[in-house]
């Protein structure tokens, strides 16, 4: 159960850094992870990769979201000027090599991407911040590494997850039931039809 829920933290703090919005988060969050019972054998580059995806499709389909809806919950203003000025997968790459402190290598499986196209990414997006922010970007990395860590997932969620487990449970006594009922039929019947 703690596994799960750390991958759950996981993927919705990347989704909320990468789409700037809490409802789509929970969205990616529900896509991602929503209906898999087990993930044992899930590593975190696949994760990250679902995520990113999931994001896209996310901003893809609120493309009409303006600047100031794109807003942290206790992050400062400037986070959503500096973060979603930038291009989606220039943003990708900069969380994850500098808010994740990915490699090369696993930014490219994450984003599916070369890593020749990943570090061009972050070089964009690195040349962006220093000139919007100047020296105040090893700050800023901090204050966003120290911000996503304690965004967590809200009780929505939980709760969503909740109900589901209930209407598994109601299905699974449903079923049983309907084959109890089956089988008294079946013995009832049996004799019957000889």
């Amino acid at each position: 159960m703690a596994q799960r829920e750390a991958l759950e933290r996981r993927v919705y703090r990347l989704a909320v850094l990468l789409t700037g919005r809490e409802d789509l988060a929970i969205r990616v969050l529900k896509q991602v992870l929503g209906d898999k019972p087990k993930l044992d054998d899930v590593d975190s580059v696949h994760l990250d990769r679902m995520t990113i995806l999931r994001s896209r499709e996310a901003l893809g389909d609120s493309s009409g979201t303006s600047q100031e809806e794109r807003q942290i919950r206790g992050a400062p203003q400037a986070w959503a000027d500096a973060l979603w000025a930038m291009p989606v997968q220039v943003r990708e790459a900069w969380v994850l090599a500098r808010v994740y402190r990915a490699s090369a290598r696993v930014m490219a499986r994450s984003m599916d991407c070369s890593t020749t196209a990943t570090e061009r990414h972050l070089a964009q997006a690195d040349a962006a911040l220093a000139h919007v922010m100047g020296s105040a970007v090893p700050a800023f990395v901090e204050q966003v590494l120290e911000h996503s860590m304690a965004i967590d997932v809200p009780g929505t969620f939980t709760m969503w997850k909740a109900g589901r487990r209930r209407r598994r449970r109601r299905i699974a006594i449903v079923l049983a039931v309907l084959g109890v009922v089956i089988a008294g039929a079946a013995v009832v019947l049996w004799p019957m039809m000889r």
